[in-house]
């Protein structure tokens, strides 16, 4: 009779995120099925979409940051047609709105 290790090694070790995000990449190129993409790669299906929906929350929220800028108010009121000024508003993804206002 054959005896089993105690703590056999995984089949398949524990891959990284850095690992999973490159398998997703290369899944998105590949023009495969999810399910072709994870036979070809010996790949648990149900694995593999976790690791598609983490990646992609991951990835939302690092671009839905919100960030706060604290403005000085002035004592003087300023007309205007006293200074010229100009906002620009990066919105993400390249766009921008811009307000100017001419001298």
């Amino acid at each position: 009779m054959k005896t089993l290790p105690l703590n056999p090694a995984p089949i398949h070790p524990r891959k990284k995120a850095t690992e999973w995000q490159e398998l997703v990449g290369q899944y998105e190129r590949s023009g495969l099925t999810r399910k072709q993409f994870c036979d070809k790669h010996a790949l648990v299906l149900s694995t593999f979409d976790y690791w598609r929906h983490k990646l992609r929350r991951m990835n939302e929220a690092a671009h839905d940051e919100t960030v706060f800028i604290a403005l000085s108010t002035e004592t003087e009121a300023v007309t205007k047609n006293d200074l010229p000024w100009d906002v620009e508003l990066q919105l993400g993804e390249g766009l921008f709105l811009r307000l100017r206002h001419p001298c």
